[in-house]
């Protein structure tokens, strides 16, 4: 699984955001690069939540069935007292 992680504000993207791919008895974790990016490269199908930690805030979208090969666009609200993704 990979993707780009986006300001949802400015639509620009991130560096540096936490990305955990968990579930199951373990965990897949990746960090955005320069250019937002992150690429998990789990084969475990258990692994079933998609966890984003930036600053004091973690964001978890629960994933209906993992594809390993999909890419994943994700804009983050980088506000810390409110955080969202969409």
């Amino acid at each position: 699984m990979y993707g780009v992680i986006r300001d949802a504000t400015s639509g620009e993207p991130v560096a540096g955001i936490q990305v955990t791919l968990a579930g199951g008895e373990g965990q897949d974790d990746a960090s955005s690069n320069d250019d937002g990016r992150f690429d998990l490269r789990s084969t475990a199908p258990e692994r079933d939540r998609l966890v984003i930690f930036y600053a004091d805030s973690n964001i978890t979208r629960q994933l209906s069935a993992t594809r390993f090969d999909e890419e994943i666009n994700l804009r983050v609200g980088l506000r810390a007292s409110t955080p969202a993704i969409m």
